[in-house]
């Protein structure tokens, strides 16, 4: 499971490098589930949430942790396949672009 984990937490932060680095930072992965990602603009709200929602995209937006927060999303790799992943990301890409 620990490699399956590692093996994802790399994939999304190849991802990010390639293609996030112009509208976000992330810190890398130090083990878990999650990758904190911050917007450089606070375009994390509920019209995004729900854009994403209706294109099968389930993430946590930071807000839901500290109502003030439009910056982050909290990314989880555990669960989805990286075909999956992939697909997720590019469409967070899409819809975030400002």
């Amino acid at each position: 499971l620990r490699k399956q984990l590692k093996r994802r937490a790399t994939f999304v932060e190849e991802i990010l490098e390639h293609h996030f680095q112009k509208i976000a930072t992330w810190k890398k992965s130090e083990g878990g589930f999650y990758i904190w990602l911050r917007f450089h603009e606070p375009i994390v709200n509920k019209a995004l949430f729900l854009k994403l929602l209706k294109r099968n995209i389930l993430i946590n937006p930071g807000y839901i942790y500290e109502p003030s927060d439009l910056h982050h999303i909290r990314l989880s790799y555990a669960y989805a396949s990286l075909e999956e992943l992939k697909k997720g990301l590019n469409i967070l890409l899409e819809l975030s672009r400002y």
